[in-house]
């Protein structure tokens, strides 16, 4: 019986002695992740600073191709050709999410239509958060040949003028995503935008100085990101030896 079973505990002394070390070693890395999270909202300031100070707009029409995506049906898991697809789960703000990648059926010529490039800004057509409408994230490529469902609406940009990865954090910053927000309309509990909505957005252009003197910023604080999450990898690795030593009495 579980009642019966005897469990050895060091000392409370002891006990405080490492729970002090693990303490230290988790502020170690909650310290870290709070670093992180700081070069991330950095980036985004950076971005919405340099696109505000901007007075030529166009808009997301003007400078992409901007399309939706396969509605999904019970007759496609019929179809011979079968591809890895992206939904909303996949899509975060600035982020994708790629743990858990579903098939969808299609044909040859859907699959022309709607297969993502490395580049493709996509942005989430319907959620049940109002506030989640509209975000996006660039597509990296990972996958290959990968397509998008009918809840994600795909920009692939057509102009030199534009990077895709700036743009998109533009685009989720409180100025950049006004636009999409207030043309949320709601079904049925759902909150959705359409293809058109996603075209009208509003985007300021920006001149080729700013551009590279953005860009050369944002380079940096992704080389300090990169150091950061490796650290944070090794903090990780060494708070579970910790606590496996702890509890074989030999921290």
């Amino acid at each position: 019986m579980v009642d019966d079973l005897e469990i050895l505990l060091p000392p409370l002394n002891e006990q405080r002695r490492i729970a002090v070390i693990l303490d230290q070693a988790d502020d170690i890395r909650r310290r870290r992740r709070e670093a992180l999270g700081k070069l991330e909202e950095l980036a985004a300031q950076l971005v919405v600073d340099t696109y505000v100070e901007s007075t030529s707009w166009t808009t997301l029409g003007n400078i992409s191709e901007v399309q939706g995506g396969l509605q999904l049906s019970s007759i496609r898991s019929k179809l011979t050709l079968q591809v890895p697809y992206l939904r909303v789960a996949n899509v975060y703000r600035n982020r994708l999410h790629l743990d858990e990648i579903k098939k969808i059926g299609l044909n040859e010529a859907e699959l022309r239509r709607t297969q993502l490039e490395a580049g493709d800004i996509l942005f989430v057509e319907g959620h049940g958060n109002p506030g989640e409408v509209g975000r996006c994230a660039v597509w990296d490529g990972s996958i290959y040949p990968c397509v998008h469902q009918n809840h994600l609406i795909r920009a692939r940009i057509k102009s030199d003028e534009f990077d895709p990865t700036t743009l998109s954090r533009f685009l989720n910053s409180r100025t950049g995503r006004h636009h999409l927000l207030s043309r949320g309309k709601t079904t049925s509990g759902l909150n959705t935008i359409t293809v058109s909505d996603v075209r009208a957005a509003p985007i300021p252009r920006i001149g080729r100085a700013a551009r590279l003197r953005l860009a050369a910023c944002l380079d940096h604080l992704a080389s300090l990101a990169i150091q950061h999450r490796s650290h944070l990898a090794k903090l990780d690795a060494l708070f579970a030896s910790l606590q496996h030593r702890a509890f074989r009495g030999e921290l």
